[in-house]
């Protein structure tokens, strides 16, 4: 009791009984200060504007940033998100004491200090306030007054498990540097558009809505190239059951879908079609319904999916799936082949 113990890493060899000189890196701990009060008063904010259900449940404190763990049912509202930033900034500008004092346990706990559940404490604890706004049991580096910590900024809100949200934060020089990066990049922005930053948001949106309308273009022309005649031309027969099996590059599965069913009512049969399209492999299954209870085109989409690494499924008439393995379209037209030959299950 009353023992303050440092643990470090050391180069070379220490001897009992040597002295040594400790030296903290002052710039590193008023960081981690900044960022450990901030923490206080990020839970805080969040009880306020969520309500009393929130309660920590992780937290890690470091120079560059803060992570908090803490129950809540649902994902943050941008709106909720500006109302704990707002807080918690207007508690750092009006620069308030941070108080530290040595209290016994239940007296801690009767006056309204906020404790930890998991948490195992002694007899006396010591307690963290901030005016009336927070009030912590902890053990840990704080600064003197909030408006050490400069400007609060929620970088990040994020799930952790269910009903468990995580936000990352940042304060301090460490914002400053953040703004500074979020303005180089809206400056690049300025330039690669040929844009005042008032418009940006807005050409952005325009260009967007524009590679959208080629796109549909795009896929209207590559629709027209494909001829569904020649390709019903190539169908094969089994047992009186027609189908066909063809790969068609350079085609989304809404157009695959279309040209399925064109081809299915062409031949009267079952489709198989293959499409390597923006470096992945789309695949499109149709059979008629009076074939179906024969062949369902889920379990078809499935088989074929599995040999060229993907998955996918759908109704016994109609089923799209995907894969990654372009050298295996070859396998997999095969495989077709043996489910409508009965080869395979």
């Amino acid at each position: 009791e009353g023992i303050i113990v440092h643990k470090g890493k050391i180069s070379g060899k220490l001897t009992v009984g040597e002295k040594v000189s400790a030296e903290v890196n002052e710039a590193k701990r008023r960081s981690t200060m900044r960022n450990h009060t901030a923490t206080h008063l990020l839970h805080a904010a969040l009880r306020n504007v969520l309500g009393s259900h929130v309660r920590q449940a992780g937290s890690l404190v470091e120079p560059s940033r803060l992570r908090f763990d803490f129950t809540h049912y649902q994902a943050l509202t941008e709106e909720e998100i500006s109302k704990i930033e707002d807080i918690v900034n207007e508690v750092i500008l009006r620069a308030i004491p941070v108080e530290t004092e040595i209290k016994s346990y239940d007296e801690a706990v009767k006056e309204g200090a906020t404790a930890l559940f998991e948490e195992k404490y002694g007899d006396f604890v010591r307690v963290v306030k901030v005016s009336d706004f927070s009030e912590e049991l902890c053990g840990g580096t704080h600064v003197k007054n909030t408006g050490e910590i400069g400007l609060f900024k929620i970088v990040s809100e994020s799930a952790v498990s269910a009903g468990v949200r995580r936000i990352e934060a940042i304060t301090g020089l460490n914002t400053l540097l953040y703004l500074r990066e979020n303005e180089k990049i809206i400056e690049t922005l300025k330039e690669e558009l040929e844009s005042p930053r008032t418009e940006i948001l807005m050409k952005i949106r325009r260009l967007i809505e524009e590679k959208k309308n080629l796109e549909r273009e795009l896929n209207t022309l590559k629709r027209k190239l494909i001829n569904p005649e020649e390709l019903s031309k190539s169908s094969k027969t089994y047992e009186n059951i027609h189908y066909v099996s063809t790969v068609v590059d350079g085609v989304e599965i809404d157009i695959l879908k279309e040209l399925a069913d064109d081809l299915s009512e062409r031949i009267k049969g079952i489709v198989l079609l293959i499409s390597k399209t923006a470096g992945k492999i789309v695949i499109a299954v149709k059979v008629p319904k009076e074939h179906s209870k024969d062949y369902n085109a889920g379990n078809i989409a499935k088989a074929v999916a599995k040999v060229l690494g993907g998955g996918g499924g759908g109704s016994p008439t109609f089923a799209q799936a995907g894969g990654k393995d372009v050298e295996k379209i070859e396998e997999a037209l095969e495989v077709f082949e043996k489910i409508i030959r009965k080869e395979v299950q």
